[in-house]
């Protein structure tokens, strides 16, 4: 277990052998994790932000490499943070908007929540998710 522990520390640290990045798998169980997001975002937020933010975690946690997940990060900070919706809100939405369409389009990759929220270059969410 430590060396598991000291291999994780090193690449997130970005100082990985390539051993290290071969052996290291990381897991998560997806439908606990996507549930607790729900749950928690619920708490605060309305409905179609709730599947709005399940469609954003959905394309971090459907991510293959590092570098495209810290794409889809820096891309969800712009988002999340933008004070209006300027040409860098919706650069940064249409990336991601044209992530989740290359996952879609991914036959090893099976997502409900990436499958039924749509998001528009103007920021407009439609979702088929229920969110009660």
């Amino acid at each position: 277990m430590d060396r598991y522990i000291e291999r994780c520390w090193r690449i997130i640290q970005r100082v990985a052998t390539k051993r290290d990045l071969e052996i290291t798998v990381v897991h998560s169980c997806l439908g606990h994790f996507m549930k607790n997001v729900k749950v928690n975002a619920s708490k605060v937020l309305g409905k179609k932000q709730v599947s709005f933010g399940m469609w954003l975690m959905a394309l971090l946690v459907n991510s293959n490499t590092l570098n495209e997940m810290m794409i889809i990060w820096r891309n969800i900070c712009i988002v999340l943070l933008s004070t209006n919706q300027n040409d860098q809100f919706k650069i940064s939405l249409s990336t991601l908007s044209k992530m989740a369409d290359q996952m879609n389009g991914d036959p090893e990759k099976t997502n409900f929540v990436l499958q039924n929220v749509s998001v528009t270059t103007k920021g407009h969410c439609s979702s088929t998710i229920n969110a009660d």
